[in-house]
């Protein structure tokens, strides 16, 4: 995963990721929509935005969602803080057969 296509969320309104990653898919096949704490319902509302608006052939990955925690120092302690990737891409990837 390239940063370059990587839409980072924050505290913009969700339109205005949505026309980013817009803007966006004229260069890549995939998106990524990574956010941190309090922002993580808005990168997968601006992803499923962006799907719903714009790229309607366009495939949000939500098998593939990479959720995790890192750790900030804030006022000398360390607190812990979630994070999400959301994938979009052009092409939807096949299912793999279950046994």
């Amino acid at each position: 995963m390239d940063e370059k296509n990587t839409v980072f969320i924050g505290k913009k309104e969700t339109l205005v990721y949505a026309t980013t990653a817009l803007i966006l898919s004229s260069d890549y096949d995939d998106i990524y929509f990574a956010a941190r704490g309090n922002n993580i319902s808005k990168a997968i509302d601006a992803a499923f935005m962006t799907k719903d608006r714009y790229l309607t052939d366009w495939v949000v990955h939500e098998r593939e969602v990479i959720i995790g925690n890192e750790v900030c120092i804030s006022r000398g302690r360390d607190c812990p803080v979630s994070t999400i990737k959301v994938r979009m891409s052009k092409h939807a990837v096949e299912a793999t057969p279950e046994n």
